[in-house]
């Protein structure tokens, strides 16, 4: 059986609504898909809809993706089986969202000094978790440059002129969220980690 454990929607910066995830899964033979968005549960319900109604869907997991601080490393930690009602968890994550916005705003300040003008909508209705990825794509819209890997190499990624660094959890405040709103907590990507230590410990937790 195929499974995928780690999948973003248009809740966050993925590329497909909750829905058309769900579909593209079915037609990919995944038997199952957790929707793990960053900061974010509300594709979820929409995935769940959906696979019902759709032939071969795959089983779906409740997962959530939740990004951390620790020294100069960005840890994010996977949840899974979580309960996407439990109200200390949702609250967290509006207010990470907020952040989010926050920064938006001081990234698109300091690239239209350099004179990269675009525009980028903050959490919609959806409260989708808006990142770097969305300036990256709005810059290449824009013709500023051909991929978004490039926009991220000369603009946004930690030392470069566009980057802001954003208020986060610690990894182990985030583990302690997802267990106490009945979840699995997992150390997503462990090998981008240069600490191996770090990513010791925290896979231990």
């Amino acid at each position: 059986m195929l499974v995928d454990l780690h999948t973003h929607s248009t809740s966050s910066d993925g590329t497909y609504t909750p829905a058309k995830l769900v579909e593209a899964a079915a037609a990919a033979k995944i038997g199952v898909l957790a929707l793990t968005d960053h900061d974010s549960v509300n594709g979820i319900v929409q995935a769940e809809a959906a696979a019902v109604n759709i032939k071969n869907a795959p089983r779906i997991i409740r997962g959530v993706e939740l990004g951390t601080q620790a020294g100069e490393a960005s840890v994010h930690i996977l949840g899974y089986h979580i309960d996407i009602s439990n109200e200390r968890l949702l609250t967290k994550m509006h207010e990470m969202r907020h952040a989010r916005e926050l920064r938006l705003q001081k990234i698109l300040q300091k690239i239209a000094a350099l004179g990269y003008y675009v525009e980028v909508a903050e959490c919609d209705p959806d409260n989708r978790a808006v990142g770097r990825p969305h300036v990256a794509k709005a810059l290449v819209a824009k013709g500023f440059f051909a991929t978004v890997q490039e926009a991220f190499d000369v603009l946004l990624k930690r030392g470069r002129p566009g980057y802001e660094p954003q208020p986060k959890l610690s990894p182990e405040e985030a583990v302690e969220l997802l267990h106490q709103a009945g979840g699995l907590a997992v150390l997503a990507h462990p090998s981008e980690l240069e600490d191996k230590p770090l990513v010791n410990c925290l896979m231990k937790n």
